[in-house]
């Protein structure tokens, strides 16, 4: 338990870093940046996550409802934190600004923190620290997951 709340806590960091936004050219060969990504994999230096993350003992979660980011063709973008908490239309949107070259993804935040991802095999690839890395997959758009269904499953284990 202590490994995921260390690793909630990190994406949330992460989160924290970037936003703020202002609008820039942006140079993104053949889109491959340009739009919707979802998690898909988490590994710690204990486990590997692909598609779900378990949050007790019988309940897990989607990783894209964790974390999810998307990239305008303006060279802004936003990430959506914990998704999976808010309706569609209340979602949080920390911006950023981003840049790509050489395969590697730059965000910027409005304060000067940066975020690095890499793109490689067609996902991102984001070395979070702390024995904590993460790949995004690119969909045609967000992922919607009814939270109230999550919320009484959590609400029933702990019963």
């Amino acid at each position: 338990m202590k490994k995921r709340t260390a690793l909630l806590f990190l994406l949330l960091c992460s989160v924290c870093l970037l936003f703020g936004c202002e609008h820039e050219l942006v140079d993104d060969p053949a889109g491959r940046i340009s739009g919707y990504w979802e998690c898909a994999k988490i590994q710690t230096d204990e486990n590997v996550y692909e598609n779900t993350l378990p949050v007790s003992d019988n309940v897990e979660v989607p990783l894209y409802a964790f974390y999810s980011m998307a990239f305008a063709d303006d060279g802004t973008g936003y990430i959506v934190p914990y998704g999976w908490m808010y309706h569609a239309d209340d979602r949080q949107k920390d911006g950023f600004r981003w840049t790509y070259e050489n395969n590697i993804l730059t965000l910027n935040g409005s304060d000067n923190n940066t975020l690095s991802l890499e793109y490689t095999n067609g996902q991102l690839f984001m070395d979070m620290g702390d024995d904590v890395k993460m790949w995004l997959n690119k969909v045609d758009k967000f992922t919607e997951y009814d939270s109230d269904k999550w919320l009484n499953e959590m609400e029933d284990a702990d019963k």
